[in-house]
């Protein structure tokens, strides 16, 4: 056979996939090996031929076995040069998957941190709303511990004019009045602080907006100076379904906001019914009520009004705020289905209104009956089963209501009232 020199394609398909075979065999340092051999090899056929050692291709008739050694080593280098490409390629393959699989586990830590992050924001949240109606709850103390003395005051008077003159009656019954009256605000002081400083579980109702305020004006007032008038302007009446303690939360932070603004001047409170005949922001129900507390203080900045619901942007002067007081009020009005607003000046002072959506009052779940009602149905029939620990309260209670004509069950703890009603 004439050995012409150059490769055909055919030749050239068995010598890549001979290296392939090679390549998966041996892997890509037994192909890069054998490469090197090839190299070796040609340079040496490449050598003698030029140098005169081996005559022209041309001329020389070859055996049939060299034929086959000259096709393995064309096959070798050229199916070894697409092995190594081959292996460089899905070496790099791997790289990119091992690349993959790292970020995957990068994005997981990262969203279980933020995960953790969440929940510890969460929880400074609550924390700061804590210590928020700890601050609140202590000054509304300062200022009910006050009235509790006047109410304590009157009470003992009204008993010593009563012992004065025991057959007085008429004094007997002005002083009895009196005293059922310093007693019964009293107890509204106790509940009102009570009410506040609990953390309850949320317990909604039905309140309509003008009497509680005008009930709550007492207990925002004493959070104020002497040098800062609280004004309840002319409030629209209005339903609204929510817990009370929330909504009082809300007013004393604005209300006490506002005070720590001001040197002096005056804070009102007011509500309104608002009516959409469509959605208009983020507001989407038909109707709200809207109670704005409105001070006359320094306002806010230009540059801090886009910001002024988000944490830590503190308004207040000397470190004295924390930054998280109108965020925290944000989440507890859209905890009522309702939206938060702003308007101020800077120089001017400011408003925030709440949005709450309006209800009629035949939504409110059915609760307890009233005791006026019970008086209205009948007591002739009626068993009232008593619970009370402190056995003066139980006993002083007990009465009252035998004389209202009411029959009464005694039980000093709740495992005996759970035995009398089984």
């Amino acid at each position: 056979m004439l050995f012409r020199g150059g490769i055909s394609v055919s030749q050239a398909i068995l010598q890549i996939g001979a290296l392939l075979l090679a390549g998966l065999i041996f892997g890509v340092r037994g192909v890069v090996t054998a490469l090197l051999i090839n190299l070796t090899g040609f340079a040496i056929v490449g050598y003698s031929m030029t140098s005169g050692l081996m005559p022209p291709a041309s001329e020389i008739i070859c055996p049939l076995s060299y034929v086959w050694i000259r096709s393995g080593i064309l096959m070798t280098l050229f199916g070894g040069s697409s092995a190594v490409a081959v292996a460089i390629i899905v070496s790099r393959l791997d790289q990119k998957a091992d690349e993959l699989r790292n970020s995957l586990a990068r994005e997981q830590e990262q969203r279980l941190a933020l995960e953790a992050a969440e929940k510890d924001y969460l929880q400074a949240q609550n924390d700061l709303a804590d210590t928020q109606r700890i601050e609140a709850l202590g000054k509304m103390v300062n200022g009910v511990a006050d009235d509790f003395t006047n109410s304590l005051a009157i009470i003992i008077d009204s008993a010593e004019i009563a012992q004065l003159d025991p057959s007085n009656t008429t004094h007997i019954e002005k002083s009895l009045r009196s005293i059922v009256r310093a007693s019964g605000n009293a107890a509204e002081l106790t509940s009102s602080l009570l009410r506040f400083g609990r953390k309850d579980p949320s317990k909604k109702s039905i309140v309509e907006i003008k009497s509680f305020i005008t009930a709550l004006a007492e207990s925002l007032g004493r959070l104020l100076t002497a040098d800062i008038d609280l004004r309840i302007s002319d409030a629209e009446p209005g339903n609204i379904f929510i817990d009370k303690s929330e909504l009082e939360q809300a007013l004393l932070n604005l209300v006490g906001n506002s005070k720590d603004v001001m040197g002096a001047g005056e804070i009102s409170i007011g509500s309104k019914y608002l009516t959409l005949n469509r959605n208009q922001g983020e507001l989407s129900s038909s109707g709200y009520v809207v109670t704005s507390v409105s001070d006359y203080g320094t306002g806010i900045k230009k540059g801090l009004k886009s910001r002024i619901f988000d944490p830590y942007p503190s308004t207040k002067k000397n470190g004295s705020g924390t930054g998280l007081g109108l965020a925290l009020l944000q989440g507890l009005i859209k905890g009522m289905k309702g939206h938060i607003q702003m308007e101020s000046e800077y120089g001017q002072g400011t408003t925030i209104s709440l949005f709450i959506p309006i209800v009629q009052s035949e939504e409110s779940s059915p609760g307890l009956p009233s005791v006026d009602k019970l008086m209205q149905i009948g007591t002739k029939d009626l068993l009232i089963l008593l619970v009370e620990d402190n056995t003066k309260v139980l006993a002083t209670t007990a009465d009252t209501l035998s004389l209202s004509g009411f029959k009464i069950f005694q039980s000093a703890d709740g495992n005996s009232a759970m035995k009398a009603i089984k």
